[in-house]
């Protein structure tokens, strides 16, 4: 087992493949899960050199609100099998969702739309400037509507991994919380059901969600900024407290096994 997990002439076979080669070759006759526990076990290391630098975990990060927004869609099924489409957009500093649709198809006059709703609704939370808009290269993104909002100067239109190396990927995490952990548990039926689903899921992060990143701030609180460092400290403070509390109750009770 040990020679075919360290051997260079397998080092491109995964280990569920292994397992089958060693039955196939008589050799060993084990589970890829027994494989994978010995490996573990033995500390086994597989001749593998990654040539390819890793790519950075951290993508493009504004300063500000409104600096850098991202718009794009995604496709989730309805019970009887039709595609529905969520499009949004979000600021990229405070994960804030400016604004959002359902509808049951995507175009070109969809995200001029959505665009211009949520430049509205920003100027109505404060000081909107003019943001970077980063979108994928989908002809609802790329075309004449949308780029003449550009023109009028009211964005400045990016399209990710084509004008910049940058990966629309903070909006995609977005779409991937909400239907994994919401909208795919929701009997979604009509666009009625899946806009009403998707309008709770996407006021709860905004409002109420606490965000790690944020140090628990949610996205509204850092697009206002109405979170500070007061916020982050009474926090702390009150962790403290709880621990002590925590403490002083346990050292007060006596353990009903020993005499004392």
């Amino acid at each position: 087992m040990k020679e075919l997990v360290t051997s260079p002439a397998f080092a491109h076979f995964s280990i569920r493949a292994l397992s089958w080669l060693a039955k196939r070759t008589c050799s060993v006759f084990a589970s890829a899960t027994t494989w994978g526990r010995q490996i573990k076990a033995h500390k086994w290391l597989r001749p593998r050199i990654r040539l390819y630098t890793a790519k950075p975990k951290v993508g493009i990060r504004a300063i500000r609100p409104n600096q850098l927004w991202h718009i794009d869609v995604t496709i989730v099924r309805l019970v009887d099998g039709t595609k529905a489409y969520l499009q949004a957009v979000i600021d990229n500093y405070s994960r804030y969702v400016l604004d959002w649709k359902v509808s049951a198809d995507i175009s070109a006059v969809n995200t001029r739309d959505l665009l211009l709703s949520a430049l509205a609704k920003a100027k109505i939370l404060g000081d909107v400037g003019k943001p970077e808009v980063f979108s994928d290269g989908g002809p609802e993104n790329d075309n004449a509507d949308v780029a003449g909002l550009g023109a009028l100067g009211l964005f400045t239109l990016t399209l990710a991994q084509i004008d910049v190396t940058f990966s629309n990927s903070l909006i995609e995490a977005l779409f991937r919380s909400a239907k994994h952990n919401y909208l795919f548990q929701q009997r979604l039926e009509t666009l009625e059901t899946f806009t009403r689903h998707a309008s709770f899921y996407l006021t709860q992060h905004n409002e109420v969600m606490p965000h790690n990143a944020f140090n628990g701030a949610t996205p509204l609180e850092m697009y206002i900024g109405s979170w500070g460092p007061k916020c982050n400290t009474q926090i702390t403070e009150q962790a403290k407290a709880s621990k002590a509390a925590r403490h002083a109750h346990h050292t007060t009770r006596n353990c009903p096994i020993c005499p004392f």
